[in-house]
């Protein structure tokens, strides 16, 4: 005995909509910037999408090009800590003062005009006890003499 299948075509316009959900990694559109502030240079990190974390640490550091080659001048003694919770954070500005930056640098900022700096932050986090020791890490790299606070040109690496 033979069956027959009968299939009945509706229009996709009675079909429900299918909604598909974009996942961001962690820390995706992110960003780090350099900004010019009274005692010195500040770097901001404004995060979006962060993970809840079980632990999670910042590390500032600000470089300046010379002969070709990136040479620090200054990092945090010590990690920041960041709250736990998800979503949208934006840590305190990271300010180094004039009067630990210019030595290090050559010279008093307004005579560094075209210099070339670098503020990288590396994020380390623990997500649960099976996802530790990941790490995030920003970039953005900007002329001294064009800071004004704006936003920068951002790297956003993905976690290791």
């Amino acid at each position: 005995m033979m069956r027959h299948l009968t299939l009945s075509i509706l229009p996709l316009a009675f079909l429900p909509p299918v909604v598909m959900a974009q996942t961001l990694a962690p820390f995706e559109r992110s960003e780090v910037r350099l900004v010019r502030v009274s005692e010195g240079l500040g770097i901001q990190l404004n995060l979006r999408n962060k993970p809840i974390t079980r632990y999670a640490n910042v590390v500032y550091q600000l470089l300046v090009r010379r002969n070709g080659a990136w040479l620090p001048v200054y990092s945090t003694t010590g990690a920041r800590l960041l709250p736990g919770g998800g979503g949208t954070l934006n840590p305190p500005l990271e300010v180094i003062p004039l009067w630990e930056l210019e030595p290090k640098l050559g010279g008093r900022l307004e005579q560094l005009g075209n210099a070339e700096l670098q503020a990288v932050v590396t994020i380390r986090y623990d997500l649960s006890s099976d996802r530790r020791d990941l790490v995030w890490n920003g970039v953005t790299t900007q002329v001294l003499g064009t800071l004004t606070g704006g936003t920068q040109s951002v790297t956003a690496l993905p976690p290791k």
